[in-house]
């Protein structure tokens, strides 16, 4: 059995990290930017939603997107940055974005339970950054693989990113599982290329979509994982 894995939103809680990044940057900035902080963490992921899917569908490079967040930011405040001052100011950000990395409660007791099992990652984004991601977080060494959109040049939801990462372990999509928190992007797409989809419902969603699999949490995953080995075994 392979069981492949999304990072954001799945093992690696970004959201909290994203913007506890942006209010300490909000606190270095405080007499620049004249909104609230609410405003500001607002405008941050606006931002960094637009220009990171930018760069997913291939308009911008992985440090273009970088820059061009920090050029828009300014640019509410009547400032002009230069290519270099916004790698800059974008790195002051990131700095405090990487200090809050940190994976959910449920995943490292999920992935020991797993320890037979192999496992991978699937990811849209840039290789070296995921990595480093896993690599700050404790999870690097859990994962016989770790594919992303950056690497092979297909973002989820195109199946080709999830056939790929199956071969690389030399399987089948049949033979494979993927456990991700968006619907769309993650289950839609892996089923699509023929893998289990499990959906990681962490908000507990409505799904409209019908016959999908989904957990609340990690901790159930072993569990499912086993019964959904047994049925296809029958």
């Amino acid at each position: 059995m392979i069981v492949f894995f999304d990072i954001d939103g799945t093992l690696v809680d970004y959201k909290f990290a994203e913007r506890a990044g942006a209010i300490q940057y909000y606190n270095e900035h405080m007499g620049l930017f004249n909104f609230l902080e609410a405003e500001f963490i607002k405008l941050w992921g606006d931002l960094a939603y637009k220009y990171f899917n930018r760069y997913l569908n291939k308009e911008l490079t992985f440090d273009e997107q970088r820059r061009s967040r920090m050029k828009a930011l300014f640019k509410t405040v009547g400032i002009e940055l230069s290519d270099l001052e916004a790698e800059s100011e974008f790195s002051t950000y990131e700095s405090f974005y990487r200090d809050n990395w940190k994976a959910f409660d449920d995943v490292i007791p999920c992935l020991n339970q797993l320890k037979d099992v192999q496992l991978g990652v699937i990811s849209n984004g840039d290789y070296k950054h995921q990595i480093d991601k896993l690599k700050r977080v404790g999870l690097v060494d859990y994962f016989l693989t770790v594919v992303t959109s950056g690497e092979v040049g297909y973002s989820k939801p195109d199946k080709r990113i999830f056939i790929e990462a199956c071969k690389k372990l030399g399987k089948t999509p049949e033979q494979c599982n993927y456990v991700g928190d968006d619907l769309t992007i993650d289950i839609s797409g892996s089923n699509a290329a023929g893998l289990k989809g499990i959906w990681l419902n962490r908000k507990q969603e409505n799904a409209e979509q019908k016959n999908i699999v989904s957990i609340e949490d990690l901790y159930k995953l072993p569990n499912l994982l086993y019964t959904l080995h047994l049925k296809h075994s029958l």
